[in-house]
């Protein structure tokens, strides 16, 4: 499973808005990024309290990274 796929899957289980869940991927020299589009009335649960739950996906997507020898960041687009 690719980093994208298990924060999508993550993602869709904990949104209120599941269908508006946008993840691209780019690969540049610095590695992937993984830019994710949500709803703005999920914003909140995205980023959770002082950013709780944007760090817990990066770490995610970062570990899942590694697994494909990959070097994974994310970034949350409002």
């Amino acid at each position: 499973m690719k980093p994208e796929e298990l924060i999508d899957r993550i993602l869709k289980e904990i949104l209120s808005f599941p269908e508006d869940i946008v993840i691209n991927r780019t690969i540049d020299e610095l590695g992937v990024l993984l830019s994710i589009s949500v709803n703005i009335l999920d914003l909140p649960i995205i980023i959770g309290k002082e950013g709780d739950m944007a760090r817990s996906l990066r770490t995610i997507a970062r570990s899942m990274g590694y697994k494909h020898r990959e070097k994974t960041s994310i970034k949350i687009i409002m």
